[in-house]
């Protein structure tokens, strides 16, 4: 018998048949399967991870845009690996850790600092997580109503190098896009920075920039998109997204 937690070493071309003794005719004459290369899947490539609205029914959160380096999980987020599926993720990072505040995998969710050690000391986690860096399990929430930095900017460049490897930065129909604090690529639209209190509230800012401000009809068509992104204690970044949208072009 084959053990519990191993591997195959198969030379550059060779392939390898299971078969039980038993032959379903339904299930026809079968198919060549191809292994990628599981060393190639960063923990910093956006396009690896999802957006979830809750842990429970993790149904997409549906955001009409987020920033490229909080497409990645941030140091106050929940980690959900699908259960009954295999991953090896590679934590090269520019920190020695990368802290979250829980990680959910093989049917556990681990919360604390003390839970993940120990998942770490078992026989999975070596062949799931290899890299330069270690991931820290904090257990804590933003305690801030503004909202909390995301964390990922030291890991800007390498999170960037991830996501533009395929393909480049999307053609604009603007003429002066712009580029926001902590996104890879330019975009259409207008950035405003603003200075806050500890008493400010993130969501009410985000209701009333949604009842009042996205229903003006800003120069050139199409649909505005609003996100807002805490760059660091002492500073919000909110853009505006429109499609046709170039501030070169405003008339004051």
């Amino acid at each position: 018998y084959l053990p519990l937690n191993g591997e195959f070493l198969l030379a550059s071309g060779s392939g390898f048949a299971a078969f039980d003794g038993s032959w379903d005719p339904g299930c026809g004459s079968g198919a060549v399967l191809s292994f990628a290369d599981a060393e190639q899947h960063s923990w910093f490539n956006p396009e690896l991870w999802q957006d979830v609205s809750s842990r429970v029914d993790q149904e997409p959160a549906g955001r009409i845009f987020l920033l490229d380096e909080e497409r990645v999980p941030c140091q106050h987020d929940h980690v959900i690996f699908q259960p009954e599926t295999s991953f090896r993720v590679n934590l090269d990072s520019s920190r020695r850790a990368i802290p979250v505040q829980s990680i959910s995998l093989m049917g556990q969710e681990l919360r604390s600092a003390e839970a993940w050690a120990e998942y770490l000391r078992g026989p999975s986690a070596p062949w799931q997580f290899h890299g330069n860096a270690t991931l820290q399990v904090t257990g804590t929430c933003c305690p801030h109503s503004s909202g909390c930095a995301c964390g990922n900017s030291q890991d800007g460049d390498r999170i960037c190098s991830s996501l533009l490897r395929a393909e480049g930065c999307p053609a604009l129909a603007c003429h002066s896009p712009l580029r926001p604090l902590g996104h890879c690529c330019g975009v259409c639209g207008a950035v405003v920075t603003l200075d806050f209190k500890p008493e400010f509230d993130l969501q009410q800012y985000r209701d009333r920039v949604v009842q009042a401000w996205l229903s003006l009809e800003l120069p050139g068509a199409g649909s505005v998109e609003e996100a807002l992104q805490e760059m660091a204690s002492e500073g919000h970044q909110v853009f505006y997204l429109n499609p046709l949208y170039d501030p070169s072009e405003t008339e004051t």
